[in-house]
């Protein structure tokens, strides 16, 4: 773990291809950012992305990415444990574990992958939640949709940012939303 600095990661889900409001967020995040995420439905657009920044690109596919089928949608796995400046997260599109109807699996499968933080999609709604340890052996767990960038179900279109900040070896994570327009 660094002694002292911040990362930032620029989440993105659910383009549909429309991908100009992601590809101008990206564009501002170009230089700042040190990883961004896309959570499926719109594979193809998360790939425009590469020729913004060489920073990493993580992607997963969602439930109509098989409709469009590429190179990149065969590589990108359903969901994937990432770690980030020793942040441990679960990174999926959601449908995979029935987020529209609860988020009990989501919670199980977070736990069970020793995640801090859960990214999901697939709701097209911004959504944070922490999750107390429920005993002992359970940590608690962040909930994190940072809505679609392209068809939001209400409001604007959205993305996620999540700072990890490490000062004098202690973390803290900050998550936030960003609205585009």
């Amino acid at each position: 773990m660094k002694e002292t600095g911040n990362t930032k990661i620029i989440v993105f889900s659910d383009s549909h291809g429309s991908s100009a409001l992601m590809l101008k967020i990206a564009a501002l995040y170009r230089y700042s950012a040190d990883c961004f995420i896309f959570l499926g439905d719109g594979l193809g657009d998360a790939q425009k992305i590469r020729n913004l920044t060489d920073k990493p690109l993580i992607t997963v596919s969602g439930n109509c990415d098989g409709f469009f089928p590429s190179a990149s949608v065969e590589k990108a796995p359903p969901s994937c444990v990432i770690n980030l400046e020793n942040v441990s997260l679960l990174v999926c599109h959601g449908h995979t574990f029935n987020v529209k109807h609860s988020l009990d699996a989501l919670i199980s499968a977070a736990r069970e992958r020793s995640a801090e933080i859960a990214l999901f999609g697939h709701t097209h709604l911004p959504y944070e939640e922490y999750i107390a340890a429920g005993g002992e052996a359970e940590r608690p767990i962040w909930l994190f949709n940072p809505g679609s960038i392209a068809k939001p179900r209400t409001g604007k279109p959205s993305y996620g940012i999540i700072d990890i900040i490490v000062k004098d070896g202690k973390r803290g994570v900050l998550l936030s939303h960003g609205t585009a327009d």
